[in-house]
């Protein structure tokens, strides 16, 4: 069932012209910029976007020019878990998702999870609940399932990734706020 969601959400989004995509992209960080729990974040975690995914670009720029430390994961292959590691306004390239999978340099050091305020997290699909079908790999369910995360977990997406419901297993960890190009569900 999962798999059978990834898919057609997929086919939906390679079928989304790049100026849609843009435009919605800019949506979604309006509607971000206006919430309480960015607002008030000292520290904002945010992936590092692949074609299809919403670009955080615009998000990462506010949240520098209002004096937030901006994060991007970094994922330990091995090990299956991922840390907060600390960027700033000249490495907003990695940003872009024309890019492929990329890693954050390691060099301006990291936070620890309980050192974040908000985390902003991508997926293939998220239901109104705050439910969030990923990849596959749970990078994302086992970093939001970590005791020691006190932060505001924030999923973004397009509209056309809200679906009604998902399927979901004990692993799977939802997000609290979804917002998308048109609308914002408190989920959780």
């Amino acid at each position: 069932m999962k798999q059978t969601i990834r898919n057609q959400i997929r086919a939906i989004l390679r079928q989304m012209p790049h100026d849609a995509a843009a435009a919605k992209s800019l949506a979604v960080a309006r509607r971000v910029w206006r919430l309480k729990a960015f607002r008030s974040a000292r520290t904002v975690m945010l992936y590092l976007p692949v074609l299809g995914e919403v670009d955080v670009l615009p998000i990462a720029r506010a949240a520098w020019r209002n004096g937030k430390k901006v994060l991007a994961p970094t994922a330990c292959d091995h090990c299956r878990t991922m840390r907060a590691i600390l960027c700033c306004p000249v490495n907003e390239e990695m940003f872009h998702p024309h890019h492929g999978l990329r890693q954050p340099n390691r060099d301006l050091g990291e936070l620890t999870v309980d050192q974040l305020d908000l985390v902003i997290v991508p997926a293939v699909a998220f239901d109104p609940k705050g439910n969030r079908l990923g990849r596959g790999g749970g990078f994302y369910d086992r970093f939001l399932a970590r005791p020691e995360l006190r932060a505001e977990t924030l999923g973004v997406a397009y509209a056309e990734q809200i679906v009604p419901s998902l399927p979901v297993h004990a692993n799977d960890r939802p997000v609290n706020i979804v917002v998308t190009d048109k609308k914002t569900y408190k989920a959780g």
